[in-house]
Formats: C-alpha cells, sequence, structure tokens
C-alpha cells in the first residue's frame, strides 16, 4: 500500500464457533486508504492473535493476542509506544496494556471474570505519566501520574460495584507540582439501593438513597416533568412535588487540603471549610444545612456562609446567612435572607447590618407567576434603606412579560425627602419599553455603606433616567447632579452630568455627554457606538476648564493631589 508493507499470515474457519489466527507485521501501513476520513495515521507493528469465538461472555471463547505498535496516530492522538497482551479462557479474561508515549506513560492490567449476568473485575494501573491536555481533557496544561486498584462488578442492568483507591498522586500544573492524598471510592447500587462514599485528604462526602439508580432517574424525571405542569399552570404544586422526592442522604464535610478545592483555586475560588448534610423524603420533604467558611472569590472574602432548608407541613422554606467577622479586611457586615416557595412563586425577606451590628437595609419582595410573565411587588412591611425608614406604594409592582416589556409603579419616599421611582408609560403602544427612572435627594454614602465592596462616596444625588426600545432600537437620555461629591476622601464639588444616547443610520448609535462642575460645562463627550462584534466606541471626549480636584478621586492612592 503506496510505500507501507503488510507481511503475514491470516486464517478464519467459519465453521462451527469460528477459528481464527493472524501473524502479521506492518511497515508505514497507511490506513486512511482503506477508512478514509477516519483521522487514521500510519501504522506500523506486529499484531499476533489466536482464539475461536467472538462472544466474550460465553465460555466456549477463547483469545490469545499480543499487539505491539510502533507508531500510529488517531484523531490527532500520538498511540505509538503501545501494546500488551490479552487472554480470555473459560470466562476468565486477562489484559495486561503497556504505554510509552508523550501522553500516557505506564502499564495497566484488567483482570475479568466475564459471564452473560454478571461481570467481575479488578483493575490496576500504574502511570508515571497521563497528559489531560494533550488527550484534550484539559484546556491548559495538566499533567498527572498515579497507581490505583479499582475492583469493579456488574449485573450490565441494576446492579454495580466500585470499590479502590488512586493513590501515589502527582499533579503538574504547568511549572508547579502537587501531591494529593490518596483517594478513595465505594460506590454501590443494587435495585432497592444506592450508596457512595469518596474521600481524599481532609474531603469526604456519603450518599445514600433508597433504590437503584434507574429508580433514582426516574424520580428526577417526574420532579421535572412536575415543574413543567406547574409553571405551565402558574401554580405551584408543593404536595405533588414533595411526594415525587426520593428518599435519601446526602453528607459533605471538607477542609481546605484535598484535591477538589486545589481545583478550584486554578479558577480564582478557595475555601478554609465547608459542611453539608441534607435530607429528602416524601413524608419529610427537603431539610438540610449547608455552611462555608473563609470563601475566597478572586479578590473577594466571605467569612461566613450559611444557607438552612427546611419543609412543614405545607411548604418549602430556606434561611441564608452571609457574614464578615471584624477581622476581615475587606468589609464587616452580617445579613440575612429568609424566603419560601408559595403558591405562584416566591417570597423573600432580607436584612443587613453594619460592622456596629445597626441595621441598614430591610427588603421583601415577593416574585409570582402569572400569564403573560411574572410579577414581583416589594412589600411594605417597614422597610429600611441606607437606614432610612421608607413608605413603599401598596399597588407597587414590576411586571416582567413574556415578550420582555416590562411594566412597573414603584415609589419609594423616606420622611427626610429621599424620594425614588420606577414607572412605565404602559399606554405608549409605539414602543416596546418606555421606563422613566427617577430619584431624589438620595445621599450616596448611605447607600454605599449598606453595599459590601463599594468604594468610599458621598453626595447628594438627583436625575432622571429615560429608556425607550423599539423593535430595532434604543435611546437613553439622563440628567443627574451630585451635590459635594467626594471619592476615596478627595472632594470633588457640585457635578453634573448630561447624557444622550439615540439611534442613527446603519443600526450605530449617538452618544453625546456633558458634565458640569458647579454650573459650568467643563467636559464634552461626543463619538458612535456600534453594536457588531463585540461592540465598539468611537468617540472624542474634550475637556475645557477642568477643575483639577475632580481628577483627585482617579488617582490611585493619592500618589498625585491638585
Amino acid at each position: 500500500e503506496s510505500d507501507g508493507t503488510l507481511s503475514g499470515s491470516a486464517d478464519i474457519n467459519t465453521a462451527g464457533s469460528m477459528t481464527y489466527s493472524a501473524d502479521l507485521v506492518a511497515s508505514n501501513l497507511n490506513l486512511a486508504h482503506f477508512m478514509p476520513r477516519k483521522g487514521l495515521g500510519p501504522f506500523s507493528g506486529k499484531i499476533a492473535l489466536k482464539g475461536n469465538g467472538t462472544d466474550i461472555y460465553s465460555p466456549r471463547t477463547r483469545v490469545d493476542a499480543n499487539v505491539a505498535i510502533t507508531t500510529f496516530a488517531y484523531g490527532g492522538y500520538d498511540l505509538s509506544g503501545m501494546g500488551g497482551t490479552v487472554r480470555l479462557s473459560n470466562g476468565h479474561g486477562i489484559a495486561d496494556i503497556n504505554s510509552n508515549n508523550r501522553l500516557i506513560k505506564g502499564n495497566i492490567t484488567l483482570d475479568a471474570l466475564l459471564g452473560k449476568r454478571e461481570m467481575k473485575a479488578t483493575l490496576g494501573a500504574d502511570l508515571s505519566h497521563i497528559d489531560f491536555h494533550g488527550l484534550k481533557l484539559a484546556d491548559t496544561p495538566l499533567s498527572a501520574a498515579f497507581c490505583t486498584h479499582l475492583d469493579v462488578a456488574t449485573d450490565m442492568n441494576q446492579s454495580y460495584l466500585l470499590k479502590g483507591t488512586i493513590s501515589d498522586l502527582v499533579v503538574h500544573e504547568g511549572e508547579s507540582g502537587y501531591f494529593p492524598d490518596n483517594i478513595n471510592i465505594d460506590l454501590l447500587m443494587r435495585r432497592d439501593t444506592t450508596h457512595i462514599i469518596a474521600s481524599n485528604g481532609d474531603f469526604n462526602i456519603e450518599m445514600d438513597a433508597r433504590g437503584g439508580h434507574k429508580v433514582l432517574l426516574r424520580q428526577m424525571d417526574s420532579i421535572m416533568t412536575q415543574l413543567k405542569k406547574d409553571f405551565d399552570n402558574k401554580v405551584i404544586d408543593q404536595s405533588a412535588l414533595r411526594a415525587k422526592l426520593p428518599t435519601a442522604r446526602i453528607k459533605l464535610d471538607s477542609g481546605s487540603d484535598n484535591f477538589l478545592e486545589h481545583m478550584l483555586r486554578r479558577f480564582g475560588y478557595s475555601f478554609a471549610a465547608a459542611k453539608m448534610n441534607l435530607t429528602s423524603s416524601p413524608q419529610s420533604g427537603l431539610n438540610g444545612n449547608m455552611e462555608i467558611h473563609k470563601l475566597l472569590a478572586d479578590s473577594i472574602q466571605l467569612d461566613t456562609v450559611r444557607l438552612k432548608v427546611y419543609s412543614d407541613a405545607e411548604r418549602f422554606k430556606f434561611d441564608g446567612q452571609v457574614r464578615n467577622n471584624r477581622k476581615n479586611p475587606q468589609y464587616v457586615f452580617n445579613a440575612f435572607i429568609e424566603g419560601q416557595i408559595v403558591e405562584k412563586g416566591l417570597a423573600l425577606n432580607f436584612r443587613s447590618y453594619d460592622y456596629r451590628d445597626v441595621l441598614g437595609v430591610k427588603l421583601g419582595a415577593t416574585a409570582e407567576m402569572e400569564q403573560g410573565g411574572i410579577r414581583m411587588r416589594m412589600l411594605t412591611d417597614n422597610p429600611v434603606i441606607g437606614y432610612k425608614d421608607f413608605t413603599i406604594n401598596d399597588d407597587n409592582y414590576i411586571f416582567v412579560g413574556n415578550d420582555k416589556r416590562l411594566s412597573a409603579r414603584l415609589r419609594m419616599r423616606s420622611s427626610d425627602g429621599v424620594d425614588v421611582q420606577l414607572k412605565s408609560e404602559d399606554d405608549n403602544d409605539d414602543v416596546l419599553q418606555d421606563l422613566t427612572f427617577s430619584i431624589s435627594k438620595l445621599k450616596i454614602e448611605d447607600i454605599v455603606a449598606v453595599i459590601p465592596y463599594m468604594p468610599r462616596m458621598s453626595g447628594t444625588i438627583d436625575g432622571d433616567f429615560h429608556f425607550i426600545q423599539t423593535a430595532s432600537d434604543i435611546s437613553v437620555s439622563s440628567t443627574m447632579s451630585v451635590k459635594e461629591m467626594t471619592y476615596e476622601g478627595s472632594s470633588m464639588g457640585n457635578l453634573g452630568a448630561e447624557f444622550v444616547y439615540m439611534p442613527k443610520d446603519g443600526g450605530s448609535h449617538y452618544v453625546d455627554g456633558i458634565i458640569y462642575s458647579g454650573e459650568e460645562e467643563v467636559a464634552t463627550v461626543t463619538g458612535t457606538y456600534r453594536s457588531e462584534g463585540n461592540g465598539y466606541l468611537d468617540a472624542t471626549m474634550s475637556m475645557e476648564k477642568m477643575p483639577m480636584s475632580v481628577l483627585n478621586g482617579m488617582i490611585p492612592d493619592k500618589l498625585v493631589g491638585f
């Protein structure tokens, strides 16, 4: 075949149980000629095969095979340097596979008892190198070395057993190395039981459930079917959902020295400890608690995150807490959320306390399904925003339609004159959206004081924002003023801004803005925004008579001051 060669002998007898033998040597054999478009590269190696029968589950089948691959690639994977032996007789199979290439280096053995109704096997591996990135199982450089011993048994229907250990584990991520403890696995699935235990270092997870995997899958499918029915009917039948819950328990206990926590660090997350204990049954509903300590997400640290879920005779409820203690280097607060599933949706209450344990925010809301969309409503029971008591109109609502149209009537007022409104012009049938958001006498410092990780700012905001959306375009106009503005301790004076974003021909938008210091215009922004691709802005900013004090807040750590 082209420059390749294939030599040897082969024999097959299809009479009776079928006997066969082959002794072949290939050199640079172009397999793609016989099976094009399969990603097969040239093959060099040896194959020796002898046996009778093809049903590996039959005790009468005999196989004796020896394969040595010198060079071969499939689908971009280099399988050169692989080889092994396979022996099968009287339902007893033994495989011994060796590999020595850039993707996998090491030895894998399999000792199995094969039957038509049951299979038992022991898998052993001693791999000095496996390249997950080269195998296209990881997006970044990632490789490992390990030994493993796994016992497997199954009736290939309802019963499955997997038990064993992955030991001597070494993980390489680029230039760094990691040496996790042994990974232990104990899994058992039978017709009436599911049992899972897994551990690594200080990570442990246990799960027990009544019924095998097929029963659990049917229960999950039944729950999803019920949820779809409830969403279609706009009524949540919690009794029906509860009756479909599996009888199960899952328990997790983790510290920071384990494979899972280490892998999370690759994505910018870490934690000091995590716990979960959750139970489920048609009789008691869904109950349990979860807790995470010192959760780091990028640069944000949350000292304690807790969630408790529980069911009474009628409803599913939950309570949550996020707390940063006094030793937190970033922001000290204590926030609580309480919620429950109601007939048509969800009800929530939220409270947040500052470092002095003073109530800064107290809000409640409901979200309920209706024909055509979801209606949200703020609860009017003594709300607190930025330490101030507010009143909210009794007929408030925000309705989000299935057609993405938003209708709103919401007004919040405090005794010292703060006024915040969101309203829609529902009679304007010429547009999809016509919204106005208004702010009056809102003190910035009261708001940023109760929002974690906000920069230090102060001042009094007044402004209006008008948003209009048609079938093809969006336009926005706004006016805003801030009296006695400060940013990170720098005084910026009285500032104002006007902004217009309007459609123009060709699908682009005009962008025009004016910035005022006091009553004087000090800067303008003029340009065009186009939404093609990731979107881009082509604009020019001009400054004239800009007070240098306005720029102070934008200079990090006050390295320069004006």
